[in-house]
């Protein structure tokens, strides 16, 4: 299938992402790519796929896959995949959740519809076939919390200025592909698998005028550690510059007085969790 390179490089991705975020919600332990970012809600749960089952299932030719559909009253990851799938392709409004529910069947009827196929609300084989032929992904005008986690990573990688809220409005357009001109990709602006995938890959440096619970979660970890006094408040100023240029004078590091990749880490390995 035309995409399914694609798919499966994403696929491993968000399995690499699962190890790093697994102790986010009991543990808020925070590694050196995508530290701290929100990825432990009940939406992005099942994003996290077994990639040989899925493989199996979206890679399987004749009667077997030309057998396979989904219908309403059906859950699981696949359902979830596709969910976002039409999510981006703006049938979907509701957040994936997994549920093959009255609003995933209305989805999937406006995409039928759009493609000439027999409107009949099932994910059917000629459905998912077409569905695989698509190159998904998020455009202005949308929003959600997926979106949001993007938008994060673009925010303390410099790309955007302003702290983001979940819209992907004008300036995350620029932002996207301006990041697509550096990494060589093809400048859509649009946030399309390839350009998650590379996302997902960076480490982040966190730094004076940026904010966030990444950093809150870090400056946490320098409290408990006496290098910083009072509330952790989210927001990178010079107490916190200070703190970090301590704490790495004490391990030896570069003192940049920036959070960056080295200095989470000693972090982490520190203080396994935040008190």
């Amino acid at each position: 299938m035309k995409s399914l390179k694609n798919i499966l490089i994403y696929i491993l991705s968000m399995i690499f992402l699962l190890s790093l975020t697994a102790s986010f919600e009991g543990e808020k332990i925070i590694d050196h790519n995508l530290m701290g970012l929100d990825l432990s809600s009940d939406q992005m749960k099942l994003a996290f796929y077994d990639k040989y089952s899925l493989m199996d299932q979206m890679d399987t030719e004749g009667p077997d896959r030309e057998g396979e559909q989904y219908v309403m009253g059906n859950s699981g990851d696949v359902i979830f995949y596709y969910q976002r799938v039409l999510r981006m392709l703006g049938h979907m409004d509701k957040e994936p959740d997994g549920n093959f529910d009255q609003t995933t069947k209305d989805a999937v009827v406006a995409y039928q519809r759009e493609k000439g196929l027999e409107s009949n609300g099932t994910l059917d084989y000629a459905t998912l076939e077409q569905l695989d032929l698509e190159e998904p992904g998020y455009t202005t005008g949308q929003q959600g919390e997926e979106i949001l986690q993007y938008q994060e990573i673009l925010y303390y990688l410099d790309y955007l200025e302003e702290k983001p809220q979940g819209t992907y409005d004008v300036a995350t357009t620029t932002a996207v592909r301006s990041y697509q001109q550096d990494k060589g990709l093809a400048e859509t602006g649009i946030l399309d698998m390839e350009t998650m995938d590379a996302l997902y890959r960076e480490p982040i440096t966190y730094g004076p005028e940026k904010e966030g619970e990444p950093i809150q979660l870090l400056q946490e970890k320098l409290i408990y550690l006496e290098y910083l006094f009072g509330t952790a408040d989210g927001k990178f100023g010079s107490m916190t510059t200070d703190a970090v240029t301590r704490f790495q004078q004490d391990q030896g590091l570069e003192q940049t007085g920036l959070l960056d990749p080295d200095t989470v880490e000693a972090l982490n390995r520190l203080v396994e969790v935040t008190p």
